[in-house]
């Protein structure tokens, strides 16, 4: 459904939040050491770190570079008092970039994704 609105890029990093947990944890031994013990009874719940076969097959994901920062992201944004910065600033024509309604957001590679109509 949200592939009618936002580009695979967007929907991959939603759609494999989970897989994106099994692959670190399956190929990076400082990503699970750093889980939290109810981060690693969920992922046992999700089926554990992935094997040999999900990994080479996770890994042709053309998005996979942008479905991990993501899940760093997201680990990085259950920081204590982290400052975040609200979500008119990431806006390509918001108030911070002299627009007045955001459309679009700012990509990370400083293009602008176009946002769908009824969450304007």
């Amino acid at each position: 459904m949200l592939e009618q609105f936002f580009p695979s890029v967007i929907t991959d990093c939603v759609r494999f939040h989970v897989a994106a947990k099994r692959y670190l944890c399956a190929t990076k031994p400082s990503y699970f050491d750093r889980l939290s013990a109810a981060s690693v009874h969920t992922l046992e719940l999700q089926g554990g770190p992935m094997s040999a076969d999900e990994v080479a097959e996770f890994a042709q994901n053309p998005n996979l570079k942008e479905i991990i920062a993501v899940r760093y992201l997201d680990e990085a944004g259950k920081r204590a008092g982290m400052e975040t910065p609200r979500l008119l600033a990431l806006c390509a024509d918001g108030p911070a970039h002299g627009g007045s309604a955001p459309r679009s957001l700012i990509s990370r590679r400083g293009q602008s994704v176009a946002l769908p109509a009824q969450i304007r």
